[in-house]
């Protein structure tokens, strides 16, 4: 059976990811550097790809094949829904995010500090496995 998995963005909307898992983000470096100081900085994020792409690394990466079925949660949802459950309220402030293509540089952050992040397939091979193993132990 195939089920249909909700998400924040328009599939077709390309956006970037941080990923900290054995990520060397360098914030440490940020905090405690003159060059830090006075400056605006985006941490290492990794280069954007789609929602749609997202969803269909992690749905090869659990042994699915074919084409994950997503659906929006759109903006009215998200709102109405902030009223009553208290960890989506987090989200509101951040619903302009999925209305057009959400791209950074973190080039500059990247180069002062050296810092880098995790591959985003090892991130969701390591998330996968995670959850496998924590499936296994219910």
């Amino acid at each position: 059976m195939r089920q249909e998995h909700a998400v924040l963005r328009a599939p077709r909307l390309a956006t970037h990811y941080e990923i900290f898992p054995g990520c060397r983000c360098g914030e440490g470096d940020l905090g405690t550097s003159e060059k830090g100081w006075g400056g605006v900085w985006i941490p290492p994020v990794q280069p954007a790809i789609t929602q749609g792409e997202f969803a269909a690394r992690i749905w090869a990466a659990g042994g699915q094949s074919g084409t994950p079925k997503t659906s929006v949660i759109g903006r009215r949802v998200i709102i109405a829904l902030s009223l009553v459950v208290s960890v989506v309220r987090d989200f509101t402030e951040m619903v302009y995010e999925s209305d057009k293509p959400f791209i950074v540089d973190s080039s500059a952050f990247e180069s002062a500090f050296r810092a880098h992040t995790t591959p985003i397939e090892v991130a969701i091979e390591a998330t996968v496995a995670h959850y496998r193993g924590a499936l296994v132990a219910v």
